[in-house]
């Protein structure tokens, strides 16, 4: 294990694994973005980002470019090697009123650019920043009052042909990454979807809604073919009754040999205790089945290697171990 930063640093508000899985790169709590060397933890460049509330980054692909989006309603496409600013993405055309970026994701071609406000998701053509489809938009009154976060619930598929979103009538969507038109609608959740994830073979569509449960689609038939909940089978200390933990506004991760999956979850402590450390762990499953493997302790996000020999946790510190 190799820790990046110690309590005391600027912490990381966002994370993201170059494609050979060499580096990795954070945006700090400062508005730096930091690269660092995967396998000795060296740091090899930082260059101030956002001067405004940085939330998201993202690296494409192709191994070029890093993406970075803020609090101030911009997103900024730089070179991932030099650190070099080359685009600036201004959000008001998605938007009657320009809002703050949540998160961001990247096509596996390296076309196309999801981005999540408070209020909207949009399809962006990245190499020529031109705004391609608004997925999802909904007003400041429903964004305040449904609170759901949209970074979590957006996903490209593995072959790039396809957006998953929400949408406000619990819903999902998917659609076309060519010109953006709807393809098809998914309905069976009954609360609002918090998170949506692809399995690497991009035959399973993972959503959590926010009665925890986990529904796995069969994208050849697009049925539900299995309900999980998320709220049981956890226990990342004696303290925590596992019946009371409840996963958190974070993704769902699959890793990427497609074995397993992982849900960011909060502790519940247990009457007349409390919980050690943040009360936040990593609940790993089996991605066929849904049973619960283990469970890591003091982690609030994460990310999986592209080659799936690292995964790294943010918590307290922000950490790369070996699955």
């Amino acid at each position: 294990m190799i820790t990046l930063l110690k309590p005391g640093s600027a912490s990381a508000q966002a994370i993201a694994f170059s494609p050979d899985s060499k580096r990795i790169a954070a945006i700090l709590a400062n508005g730096q973005v930091q690269v660092w060397d995967t396998t000795t933890g060296n740091s090899l460049r930082t260059w101030k980002a956002h001067s405004d509330s940085p939330r998201a980054l993202a690296i494409s692909p192709n191994g070029k470019w890093l993406v970075t989006g803020s609090g101030d309603r911009t997103v900024k496409l730089w070179d991932l090697n030099s650190g070099k600013l080359l685009k600036t993405l201004s959000l008001g055309a998605g938007e009657t009123q320009a809002s703050a970026v949540q998160g961001l994701l990247i096509s596996p071609a390296s076309t196309r650019l999801a981005i999540a406000t408070d209020r909207s998701i949009q399809l962006w053509d990245l190499p020529n920043g031109r705004l391609l489809k608004v997925a999802l938009a909904r007003s400041p009154l429903v964004a305040d009052t449904l609170g759901t976060n949209l970074s979590q619930a957006m996903a490209f598929s593995p072959n790039g042909k396809s957006l998953a979103t929400l949408d406000l009538d619990n819903s999902i969507k998917l659609w076309n990454t060519g010109g953006g038109a709807r393809m098809i609608t998914l309905r069976q959740h009954q609360r609002p979807i918090e998170a949506i994830a692809f399995s690497p073979d991009g035959q399973t569509l993972l959503s959590r809604d926010a009665s925890q449960s986990v529904l796995f689609w069969n994208l050849q038939t697009y049925e539900n073919r299995l309900t999980i909940s998320v709220d049981s089978g956890n226990r990342p200390n004696p303290q925590v009754d596992p019946r009371d933990s409840r996963a958190t506004q974070q993704p769902i991760i699959p890793s990427p040999d497609g074995k397993t999956f992982a849900v960011p979850i909060t502790a519940v402590p247990l009457p007349g205790t409390t919980v050690p450390g943040s009360g936040f762990a990593l609940d790993l499953r089996d991605a066929m089945t849904g049973i619960h493997l283990v469970s890591l302790d003091d982690v609030q996000q994460a990310n999986f290697s592209p080659d799936n020999r690292f995964l790294v946790t943010q918590g307290q510190e922000l950490r790369v171990w070996q699955p």
